[in-house]
């Protein structure tokens, strides 16, 4: 091993630390430094085969991130830990290969959720997400769509319409079939009355 690795290495690692501390600060510091290695590299007169090395040094920070999620609970802790391991499915893939897409095929989602749980936990103490709230979510979401079709089909808006005699004309200038356009109003008088009957 060179020094230049050694440093590399030395640089990597401890730039990774600061997240156990300050997982939101600490983990955008960490993101940031893997971006920037390359000036390092550079400076200190080159890495032979830099991309290999600088995918085994991004476990540095993945495993502090991962070490801090354990100390989660629940939605969020095991979202982190099947986001790691989809992530390091393809970090072996792609050792044993060496085949670039495989990085492609397993993105690295895992430090973006570290990033947005990590920042809810920095910007709402105390407050953590939960199956039952994604449920519950889900669930309102569901219902205010159901009360809003109903609202769209209120019986007394749906009967109070009428045919405007210019717009029959107009469906008939169109081409438009006259009985077509008694059809739409008695189709939507049968809304009507199935939204009623709901």
């Amino acid at each position: 091993m060179t020094w230049q690795i050694g440093v590399f290495v030395a640089f990597r690692v401890l730039c990774a630390l600061p997240a156990l501390r300050w997982p939101f600060a600490g983990g955008l510091f960490a993101i940031i430094t893997d971006f920037s290695d390359l000036f390092l590299m550079n400076a200190i007169g080159g890495i032979d085969d830099y991309q290999r090395l600088d995918k085994l040094c991004d476990l540095a920070y993945m495993l502090v991130f991962l070490k801090v999620a354990f100390g989660w609970a629940g939605l969020e802790r095991g979202v982190a830990v099947g986001l790691f391991a989809f992530r390091m499915i393809g970090e072996v893939v792609f050792e044993l290969s060496g085949a670039r897409w495989t990085l492609l095929v397993f993105p690295n989602v895992f430090e973006f959720w570290f990033i947005a749980v990590a920042a809810l936990h920095h910007y709402r103490p105390g407050m953590a997400l939960s199956r039952r709230d994604a449920a519950v979510k889900e669930r309102d979401e569901s219902v205010g769509y159901g009360q809003t079709s109903l609202r769209a089909a209120n019986p007394e808006d749906v009967l109070r319409r009428q045919i405007d005699p210019q717009e029959a004309r107009g469906d008939a200038a169109e081409g438009n079939d006259p009985p077509a356009v008694e059809g739409r109003l008695h189709r939507d008088v049968s809304v009507a009355l199935v939204a009623a009957g709901a």
